[in-house]
Parts: C-alpha cells; structure tokens; sequence
C-alpha cells in the first residue's frame, strides 16, 4: 500500500443508508471531501455506491469517483 495512502475508515452503516436514498432518489447534492491533502466541494448525483478491495465508494453519474471514508459533508441541493 501508498505509505501516503490511510487506511479505510468504515462509514456507519446508517450513513451509508442516506447515501443508497439519495442515489436511489437521484438527488443533487453539494458534496465536500478530501482529495489527498486539498479540499474539494463539487455537485453531483449518485450513479451507484460500490465496494472494491474492502473499500466503499460513490460513482457519480458525472464520472467522479468518491471513496466514501473520504466525504466531509454531504447535503441536498435547494
């Protein structure tokens, strides 16, 4: 593994619920993450939430690809 690479976090299992809700939903969202040592804000909707070497993520419809230990905030778009 990257030794700049951290280890998953698991996400608790109800958050991960809102997350399949609002791609089941397709819900445009304001979504603020890391991405290595910067912060991101972007909008988008979730294609599909995925599992991959023991590690979750979000697909989103646009491309952008979220591993979900990685996600600060995320919220509906009024």
């Amino acid at each position: 593994m990257d030794k700049n690479k951290k280890a998953y976090e698991p996400i608790d299992c109800g958050l991960y619920d809102h997350y399949e809700v609002y791609a089941m939903r397709r819900t445009l969202l304001s979504v603020t993450y890391k991405e290595g040592e910067k912060t991101v804000t972007n909008s988008l909707i979730i294609k599909t939430l995925r599992a991959l070497n023991g590690e979750e993520f979000l697909l989103a419809v646009d491309g952008t690809e979220i591993r979900l230990d990685r996600i600060i905030e995320m919220r509906p778009v009024a």
